[in-house]
């Protein structure tokens, strides 16, 4: 299986980093970094905690935009153009297509978020120079920062695969990742305050933590995966958070491809 989807891995990975989006976002970087130098020279005392927050937003966004732009229409273009019929045709099957297209949009990410970390952190070094006194987080947890910032947009490259094989349009392909990104940053939060104190004496109806459980156990919770407070601040990181984190975006990610080539398989090309 490896011989027959290689090809097609490199096909797709060749054809992500041409891609002018590719170009795009590491323009994109350069300037997040370039503004990140000059808005921390408005900050007094938090010059670190601003910048690597800053910088690792930007990371977080740059994913996002690859995978939507980058990534979002290539389903789309193979079936549109019909070049999805003659790969099929070569002896591949539509679980290896989808297992294709996922590891060259891996290599994809790999090769334009490597780049712009790599961007992201030389900003930072220099920042940390140019004010030793109030930069002291460890550059370790600011590099832990990045992996699972990377680690997150894998899982929404998933989200976006699982998406594009159901339905037949990339644009509400990518409006359903994008709204799965929003809620997945914010439903730990959500349910917590369902779940405490404050929301019973509010009166939050039981019913929606109901909801809220439901919808919890059904979208990621890509705040599993946000180490932008523990880098930021220089905390130190449970090492049973890490092990439980990676744990379950790897789940996660390996349940929305089976999905993905079980749903794939049943669909008909006109």
């Amino acid at each position: 299986m490896i011989r027959r989807v290689y090809p097609f891995i490199k096909i797709t990975f060749l054809e992500g980093i041409r891609n002018k989006i590719a170009s795009g976002i590491i323009i994109f970087s350069l300037v997040s970094m370039l503004s990140n130098v000059i808005i921390i020279n408005l900050a007094a005392q938090d010059v670190g905690k601003i910048a690597i927050d800053f910088a690792l937003s930007s990371f977080s966004l740059s994913g996002l935009f690859l995978i939507l732009l980058g990534c979002g229409s290539s389903l789309y273009k193979d079936i549109d153009r019909k070049t999805i019929s003659l790969v099929l045709s070569k002896a591949i099957s539509r679980h290896e297509y989808i297992l294709g297209k996922f590891f060259g949009y891996l290599l994809t990410l790999f090769f334009v978020l490597g780049l712009s970390s790599i961007i992201g952190l030389l900003t930072l070094y220099f920042i940390k120079l140019s004010h030793p006194k109030h930069f002291v987080a460890p550059f370790s947890g600011i590099f832990l920062g990045y992996i699972f910032s990377f680690l997150s947009s894998i899982l929404i490259l998933c989200v976006l695969i699982f998406f594009s094989s159901i339905t037949t349009s990339s644009f509400t392909a990518m409006l359903l990742t994008i709204m799965i990104y929003f809620i997945g940053n914010s439903i730990g939060e959500l349910r917590d305050f369902a779940e405490s104190q404050a929301a019973i004496q509010a009166g939050f109806p039981p019913v929606f933590k109901k909801i809220l459980l439901v919808v919890h156990f059904i979208v990621p919770d890509l705040a599993k995966l946000d180490l932008k407070i523990f880098s930021a601040n220089g905390l130190p990181i449970p090492h049973d958070f890490i092990i439980f984190s990676v744990l379950y975006g790897i789940i996660y990610c390996a349940i929305l491809i089976l999905l993905s080539m079980k749903a794939f398989e049943r669909r008909e090309f006109v």
